[in-house]
């Protein structure tokens, strides 16, 4: 056997061990939307073995994609041959992906970014390629980031001794409302009340 020979008959294994290697989710589904390729990451991710899924349609597997957006990108993929970006922000966790700890905690479903290509062949056949990337530690730490503005907000609205609004609230509400009053044609009241000479 030739060098060239060779190298051609080791090609499959080295792509599947780059395939499984990798850190995210590598799912190739053929013309029919069968899956053809699982690799380890998403076997630890749905804690499925791949060799029980081969040969069977996505849908199957994964029955809450039926309606989703997947389904509609696989299709573009397979039929028109377009790619598809899903961010999470708009499909948060379309697939039912875990990421499990090593402790006794439940397991947390896991936020995704997806992409889907068209892979064609020398012999034109149509393949898909989704690949699945977890983005939850991301989404997490844009909440908290969210969650912190949020409360310096309040902060910066309330008095901080007496936890009433304060004067930066009052200024700005008071050109909301006087807004409100213009568009509404209503009347607006303004009312000062001393309590223990405290305004």
């Amino acid at each position: 056997m030739s060098l060239e020979n060779s190298m051609h008959a080791k090609h499959p294994l080295l792509l599947f061990s780059t395939f499984d290697a990798l850190e995210l989710g590598i799912l190739i589904l053929n013309n029919q939307g069968e899956i053809a390729l699982w690799n380890r990451w998403l076997v630890n991710a749905s804690k499925r073995n791949s060799d029980d899924l081969v040969g069977m349609p996505l849908c199957a597997v994964f029955p809450e994609l039926k309606q989703g957006r997947i389904r509609q990108a696989v299709q573009a993929a397979l039929e028109k041959g377009q790619s598809s970006f899903l961010s999470q922000s708009l499909n948060h966790a379309p697939f039912n992906l875990y990421r499990h700890s090593n402790d006794d905690e439940t397991p947390l479903r896991m936020q995704q970014q997806i992409q889907v290509t068209p892979l064609r062949q020398f012999n034109d056949e149509m393949f898909c390629l989704i690949q699945i990337q977890d983005v939850t530690v991301s989404v997490m730490r844009e909440r908290i980031l969210v969650e912190r503005a949020e409360e310096l907000r309040r902060y910066s609205y309330h008095d901080g001794l007496t936890g009433v609004p304060n004067r930066r609230y009052y200024e700005e509400k008071i050109i909301e409302e006087w807004g409100r009053a213009m568009r509404q044609n209503t009347p607006l009241s303004l009312l000062m009340i001393d309590i223990d000479f405290f305004k």
